[in-house]
């Protein structure tokens, strides 16, 4: 147990450490940047140097998908060779884009092998997705012809990513092929956000209020 703003703690949590995967980051739902500058930013600066002080061999940085997201415009069948946007909707996706820069620069700094792992919108045992849901249920509402995508990741896949990470870091080609790069995790099975979450939501025993056909005859 570390505190990631703290190097002290951090430099004697990796003391005999191969691999680090840094996963920490503010509550994206708080809308904070000095918060989630200070961890997400100066956070991953630690990590990194902490890494370094300890001779770290790995490191695996958990990154999101919406790091190349304006907040505006949407992104259908992108790769990673999509740039970040000259502007973020908000401080979470602004300083885990910030961080992400500082963990690829890192790769083969003092011998560290880095890489950055972006799922997009994660569900699973233990995930905040479904409380999430559960909790807005009663005054969630679609503006807008409700089309809009997502491409969620199952929370197992994420873990599954992160370990072909490791173990592709760990050999003399798989560090030359990944070494210093991001990459997208998803399910490859997009499908509409709002089904999705009316999905979810009727398993729990909520009732859909008004469907996406009803809407969009309301609205034109």
């Amino acid at each position: 147990s570390a505190d990631v703003c703290d190097l002290a703690q951090l430099t004697q949590a990796f003391e005999g450490v191969e691999t680090v995967f840094h996963t920490a980051a503010p509550d994206p739902s708080k809308n904070d940047f000095q918060l989630h500058y200070k961890v997400s930013v100066e956070g991953t600066k630690n990590v990194i140097e902490a890494c370094t002080t300890c001779k770290v061999k790995r490191l695996i940085y958990t990154s999101s998908s919406c790091v190349v997201f304006d907040g505006v415009h949407g992104l259908f069948d992108v790769d990673e060779s999509t740039p970040y946007p000259d502007k973020f909707p908000d401080a979470y996706l602004h300083t885990k884009a910030e961080a992400e820069k500082l963990v690829m620069r890192a790769n083969t700094n003092g011998g560290l092998l880095t890489c950055c792992i972006r799922p997009s919108s994660i569900f699973g045992p233990g995930g905040i997705l479904v409380p999430y849901l559960a909790a807005y249920a009663a005054t969630m509402f679609i503006i807008g012809d409700g089309k809009n995508d997502d491409d969620f990741v199952y929370v197992e896949n994420v873990v599954h990513g992160h370990i072909c990470a490791e173990r592709n870091l760990s050999t003399k080609e798989g560090a030359r092929r990944i070494g210093g790069k991001a990459y997208f995790i998803t399910n490859t099975e997009p499908m509409n956000l709002w089904d999705f979450k009316y999905m979810v939501l009727e398993e729990l025993g909520y009732k859909r209020r008004v469907s996406r056909q009803l809407l969009n005859t309301i609205m034109t």
